[in-house]
């Protein structure tokens, strides 16, 4: 059968072999590219209208895995990094303490330890009470085991002497209670003196001389002074009733407690009691994380959404390119040749919408950035301070980047191997019989 070739078609086929011989390019990709720029005026318009559905999808997608991914790295860096990795609690017996620091001296994981004199107390102005949880800490041990010094510009926990009375606040429970530096504060703690007046309750009054503000959950519950203080109020013959640890893995923390626990000797392993930071905050960390994991799975149906209307472009492209598709068939262009040239489209469009889409999303970041706090003052949102951060920090990674930009693209190409089988496997001769 003879095939005649218009003029037109002619002069597209050399100059497109001519564009090969100068750009190097392989052939089915130098015939995606050209079918990218149809001009034709459905065409375009179905095409733009899928390019921004998978925008708009990316954006969503992207924006929220970053904003989860914002939560966690402050909980790592402001909630662990400043609490105690685990916690010992100790009787007032100085045999079991020497047992407990030869076992966490001797540890390969624990890279510092730290005593500590705890208690909850009332916190009380002469406008408000509040309950906090005092800690009382030897400065030179505890700044090893926290993070808590960047955030206390003025080094008042470093300061801490044992004759002085100093105080240092979180800046949400400073605030509660209306006070500022310098100001003082009488501490009450839940222990009773017998008096020649009947039981009264122990306190004292102290000053502030810092206030921390880590914008988490902490600056709402804690307060720090020496631990001499403490101890001497709750009657510690040792002066110590906690010890902090911090090891090398905090994920691998309930691994490390286990090993303690089995290495004490048995007098002193009935003792103690050891609890891991998952004991308290493991429950949001692990809600965060199963959050993210669920958010992608739900938004990512946009994106099968989005992707699959790359089928109605690729169908209308296929019926646009009917003779070229021809032409390229009787000049022995394989299946896979023509299947290659109708995906090209779909990966462009893909690849293009998954990096608008992130620019996008980032741009959405600094707004939302700046406007969070006005949505919860807005929106009465100041329990979720309480429970997650004050701030909002959207935090972008490669890995998220990476994972949405494969999804999109092994969606968009499995959505254009129909159309383009169906283009490969066009019979030459039934398109060209009216040519």
């Amino acid at each position: 059968m003879a095939i005649v070739l218009h003029t037109h078609d002619s002069s597209l086929v050399s100059s497109l072999f001519q564009l090969i011989r100068v750009s190097n390019l392989p052939l089915a990709i130098v015939f995606g590219i050209r079918y990218l720029r149809s001009r034709q005026t459905t065409l375009v318009l179905v095409s733009r209208t899928s390019f921004i559905g998978l925008v708009l999808a990316i954006t969503i997608l992207y924006l929220i895995q970053a904003i989860i991914s914002g939560f966690q790295s402050e909980m790592r860096e402001k909630i662990i990094g400043v609490i105690p990795h685990a916690k010992v609690v100790v009787p007032d017996d100085p045999s079991t303490h020497a047992d407990l620091e030869i076992v966490l001296s001797n540890h390969s994981d624990v890279v510092a330890y730290t005593q500590t004199a705890e208690s909850n107390v009332l916190l009380s102005t002469d406008r408000k009470v509040m309950p906090a949880r005092l800690i009382g800490v030897d400065p030179s041990q505890f700044l090893q085991t926290t993070s808590l010094p960047k955030f206390d510009a003025a080094n008042a926990l470093g300061d801490f002497s044992a004759g002085d009375f100093h105080v240092v606040l979180g800046d949400q429970l400073a605030q509660s209670l209306g006070i500022e530096l310098g100001e003082p504060i009488a501490i009450t703690l839940p222990s009773f003196v017998v008096t020649p007046l009947g039981l009264t309750s122990r306190f004292r009054n102290f000053v502030v001389t810092g206030i921390i503000n880590t914008d988490s959950v902490l600056d709402y519950q804690l307060a720090y002074t020496h631990i001499e203080h403490v101890a001497n109020a709750l009657q510690l013959a040792n002066g110590v009733n906690r010890y902090q640890l911090r090891v090398s893995d905090p994920f691998e923390v309930r691994a490390v407690v286990s090993s303690i626990m089995r290495s004490l000797p048995l007098s002193t392993f009935a003792k103690v009691h050891i609890s891991a930071w998952q004991d308290s905050y493991g429950v949001l960390y692990e809600f965060l994380s199963t959050m993210k994991k669920v958010f992608f799975l739900l938004l990512s149906l946009l994106v099968v959404v989005a992707s699959f209307n790359l089928v109605s472009t690729i169908v209308m492209l296929v019926q646009e390119r009917r003779s070229d598709i021809a032409i390229l068939r009787s000049f022995g262009g394989r299946t896979l040749f023509v299947c290659v040239v109708f995906m090209l489209p779909a990966a462009t469009i893909a690849t293009l919408g998954t990096l608008t889409g992130a620019v996008l999303a980032w741009l959405l970041s600094l707004i939302l950035e700046a406007i969070y706090p006005w949505i919860v003052a807005t929106m009465n949102l100041e329990g979720v301070q309480r429970v997650f951060l004050q701030l909002l920090d959207v935090e972008f990674n490669l890995v998220d980047f990476v994972n949405i930009l494969a999804f999109c693209l092994g969606l968009s190409m499995l959505a254009a191997i129909y159309p383009a089988y169906k283009a490969a496997t066009l019979d030459p001769a039934e398109v060209l019989r009216d040519e």
